[in-house]
């Protein structure tokens, strides 16, 4: 399995442009959610687990959470710099390629629940299918 096998089937669920404006303190670790993200995540997670179940598996489904993931983490930097909108395709692509291994590194914080799921991802993931030099 390569990454552009994931991400290139859940990406075009995901809008190209996201507002800064409205986000929500969720109180820990100076965490925050961007309102304009957090509402794309929750529609494309509808499509995956409720209207297109079938079409998805579970690799999808971790994707759709790291592209979550790195565009808050993404949107709260540039919010922070009074940005107020960001574009999908500025985030550089290794990130979100770098969020999924990280999501997937047995290490003493694996949960022992995701430990056979995190070895078959080392098992079968290959990384990027076309390397850039």
């Amino acid at each position: 399995m390569y990454f552009e096998d994931l991400f290139d089937k859940i990406r075009p669920l995901w809008k190209d442009v996201y507002n800064l404006d409205g986000y929500i303190d969720l109180g820990y670790n100076d965490k925050i959610s961007i309102g304009d993200i957090r509402d794309e995540w929750e529609k494309t997670e509808e499509i995956l687990d409720l209207c297109e179940k079938d079409k998805y598996n579970h690799w999808d489904r971790t994707m759709n959470y790291i592209i979550y993931q790195v565009l808050s983490d993404y949107a709260e930097k540039k919010r922070k710099k009074g940005i107020r909108e960001i574009y999908f395709d500025e985030i550089p692509i290794e990130m979100f390629e770098k969020k999924l291994r990280e999501n997937y590194k047995i290490d003493k914080n694996c949960p022992n629940i995701l430990l056979d799921t995190c070895k078959k991802f080392q098992n079968i993931y290959k990384g990027f299918k076309n390397k850039k030099s």
